[in-house]
């Protein structure tokens, strides 16, 4: 039977399910489930004329790191980086088999990205989220 859903429930779902993941150590999935809810809620931000978690740190990166360390680098580059791990995690060019990251780190911080866009959305908060960020303090 076919239903109907509004993605930003869904991406809430995935979010939630990343958050669990994270919390019992399957790092990898949280990173996939996270990745997919950080991008549709940042895109439902972008889409109501607000910046998402991504564009705030790409602004840091372009406009106050990079020039701060004597590197150039762009808008564009800055998000290759930043969706790195999340984008070798969903697809494979033939061109490496493998890929190292650390998941732990890497799953903590797209997971702080999209709960900055659902906070970002003016959603209610949540205990779950306030129980990873006391799981995650020593980061």
């Amino acid at each position: 039977m076919q239903s109907t859903f509004s993605k930003k429930e869904l991406a809430v779902e995935q979010l939630v399910c990343a958050v669990n993941l994270y919390l019992d150590e399957e790092y990898v999935p949280a990173i996939t489930l996270a990745g997919a809810a950080e991008e549709i809620l940042g895109k439902l931000l972008h889409f109501k004329g607000h910046k998402n978690a991504l564009g705030v740190l790409v602004a840091y990166v372009t406009q106050f790191w990079a020039p701060r360390r004597g590197i150039e680098k762009t808008e564009k580059q800055a998000i290759k980086d930043a969706n790195e791990i999340k984008n070798h995690l969903k697809h494979f060019d033939g061109s490496n088999e493998t890929v190292s990251f650390n998941p732990h780190f890497d799953a903590f911080l797209l997971i702080q990205r999209a709960i900055e866009n659902y906070n970002r959305l003016g959603e209610p908060p949540m205990e779950l989220f306030e129980q990873f960020a006391q799981g995650s303090r020593d980061f």
